[in-house]
């Protein structure tokens, strides 16, 4: 039955977990994310002149709250601790003694994107008595919950292969943190820039400019901060699962906005790993 589990994936895990600095990257995300749900808290219950009893709103807002924090922390965590695996593995000088094993690159390439994830999630793991605490203040439910979670995992699986990419174009982990953090970053300020400056140049070319708003949208579904937000809004509207877009008088219905995300996270996820294949296969393969 051992086995059968990815060796790299064991190396890595026990490797990370015997580390002083796993226990402090914990208690340091704990932190954050209490330590700002508790602000907006405070916030929300002395606008609501002390009445939190049956004000929904303030239940949701402290959900939302805790899981964009989530998200935010992750955003840098995942690429972070990614980019610097196989990055590391060359500077350790370890590198060609996996190449030289008979691990394949796809063996390699999972293990270390397994490992990042085992530790995302139990970050998330730590999370859940943060996040019950909400349901006792109403406005939120179990099916809010797992979209939330499902969009956060898939934004956290491409970034952390976005990073393994860069991993393994660079030649220490310090270039591969600063080329995923920038990919990343560029990704999340640069896709919003796009999406409205795009469409504004377009306009004055097209008299209808339905088609580019939806495009807009799909593309904006990759974002994971703004699909939290337009999921959020769908699920009040109680538009969880489709929504309806009018173009030139007919109305489409479209997947909603988390589904867009986690497809097209996926999609850009798998070209990521296949790039990286691409990069380890020829090495492992002399």
């Amino acid at each position: 039955m051992r086995r059968d589990i990815n060796p790299i994936l064991i190396r890595e895990l026990r490797g990370r977990m015997r580390t002083p600095r796993a226990f402090w990257l914990l208690v340091g995300f704990l932190t954050a994310v209490a330590g700002t749900a508790s602000l907006v808290y405070t916030a929300s219950y002395l606008s609501s002149d002390g009445q939190s009893s049956g004000n929904n709103t303030i239940g949701n807002t402290v959900f939302f709250t805790l899981i964009v924090t989530a998200m935010a922390v992750l955003t840098i965590m995942a690429p972070v601790m990614a980019a610097g695996s196989i990055a590391g593995e060359r500077e350790r000088q370890t590198f060609d003694l996996l190449l030289t094993s008979q691990l394949s690159a796809g063996t390699i390439i999972f293990g270390k994107i397994l490992a990042t994830l085992a530790y995302c999630g139990l970050l998330l793991s730590a999370m859940t008595p943060l996040v019950a605490m909400t349901f006792l203040m109403g406005g939120v439910d179990l099916g809010e919950l797992f979209i939330m979670y499902a969009i956060i995992s898939a934004s956290v699986l491409l970034f952390t292969c976005c990073g393994i990419y860069w991993s393994t174009r660079a030649t220490t982990p310090l270039t591969a943190i600063g080329f995923a953090l920038a990919t990343v970053l560029s990704f999340l300020f640069g896709l919003p820039l796009l999406a409205v400056t795009i469409p504004t140049i377009w306009a004055q070319f097209l008299n209808d400019t339905a088609v580019l708003d939806v495009v807009a949208n799909i593309g904006l579904a990759t974002h994971p901060f703004i699909a939290m937000y337009l999921t959020d809004t769908a699920i009040h509207q109680q538009q969880i699962w489709m929504h309806e877009v009018t173009i030139k008088g007919v109305t489409f219905t479209l997947p909603a906005t988390w589904i867009l995300c986690i497809i097209e996270s996926w999609l850009l996820s798998i070209a990521f790993v296949v790039a990286a294949m691409r990069r380890i296969w020829p090495q492992s393969t002399r």
